[in-house]
């Protein structure tokens, strides 16, 4: 069936096109056949090339839209994903296979785009808490950085910043790795430019050196599963970390635990307790977590929750 659209969401103008291109036969022959003897209404082949024009140029907006608008997204993923996303709209109207591919409405496109993102997040690539969040994440570290970032003077107020921590002491579980799903066109620019980045082999001292110098991981892994096996060799920089992944990047998981009220308190439950919604939320939106080892370990007291807690936080004040 052909998707209709939303007004309040934009991805779902992404969603109508991405349909009726993948069903053009099937649109242009119902278009025939519904017509009784009128005149068809035909969909010209430019522009069922402007259609399919638009779908890649607007493709790297939606996997960014719904990268950022997972539960377990944190902050640290902000600039990575923008940096791939701005380059790659980037490559769409400068030279190259892209620029001779697309039609000249796409590449005007792909130029405003372009533009457009450069102004509007500019202050996020020159945002200090952004900046460490994503050197501090083990996916990317300096490596997914834009050419313009100070990655010393970076380590350097990381280090400041560390001095302020309060020492943790508590032993560490191994986690296994979860497995690597497949990867996109900004996952993609983000695994090439990791890859392009020579590791050293040497152990400097220190933990900031140490934790950039220590191993990749996936882009698809778990960040927090990283961090909760170094708790015992880097205690102050874990703890940095998990209090950095605990801010989501965007409003979308908090305004799911709202929906998931509305799905709780319904007209036939309307006299339920304030604390009972409450509890029921909690564990509506964190039974996923129920087999997690080390989230609702009691021996952790100074690690902060993992990203998917913050809205019920937020609920809670």
């Amino acid at each position: 069936m052909l998707i209709t659209d939303i007004k309040t969401r934009w991805n779902y103008t992404f969603y109508i096109l991405q349909r009726l291109v993948e069903q053009r036969r099937v649109v242009q022959i119902m278009t025939q056949e519904s017509n009784m003897g009128r005149a068809p209404t035909i969909i010209y082949p430019s522009e069922w090339r402007l259609a399919s024009d638009m779908l890649t140029v607007l493709s790297p907006f939606e996997e960014v839209t719904r990268a950022l608008s997972k539960h377990s997204t944190s902050i640290s993923e902000v600039i990575p994903l923008l940096h791939g996303l701005c380059s790659i709209i980037r490559s769409l109207h400068v030279g190259g296979f892209s620029r001779e591919k697309l039609g000249t409405a796409a590449r005007k496109l792909a130029a405003n785009l372009s533009k457009e993102l450069q102004w509007r997040f500019e202050p996020i690539f020159a945002n200090f808490t952004f900046l460490l969040a994503t050197l501090i994440d083990p996916r990317y570290k300096a490596s997914c950085f834009p050419n313009n970032v100070d990655v010393g003077a970076l380590k350097r107020t990381l280090l400041l910043r560390m001095e302020f921590c309060d020492p943790v002491a508590t032993p560490a579980r191994n986690t296994e790795e979860t497995p690597a799903t497949s990867s996109t066109s900004v996952l993609s620019f983000l695994q090439k430019k990791k890859s392009a980045i020579p590791m050293r082999t040497h152990l400097p001292s220190g933990d900031v050196e140490a934790y950039l110098a220590d191993g990749d991981i996936s882009l698809t892994n778990d960040p927090v599963k990283y961090w909760s096996g170094k708790l015992q060799c880097w205690p102050n920089l874990t703890c940095f970390a998990l209090q950095h992944f605990s801010c989501p990047p965007t409003s979308v998981q908090s305004g799911r635990v709202f929906s998931t009220a509305g799905n709780v308190v319904s007209p036939q439950r309307a006299n339920l307790d304030p604390s009972h919604v409450e509890q029921l939320i909690f564990i509506k939106v964190n039974a996923d977590l129920k087999n997690s080892i080390g989230l609702f370990d009691p021996f952790l007291p100074h690690l902060p929750p993992p990203p998917c807690f913050l809205p019920q936080l937020l609920l809670r004040q």
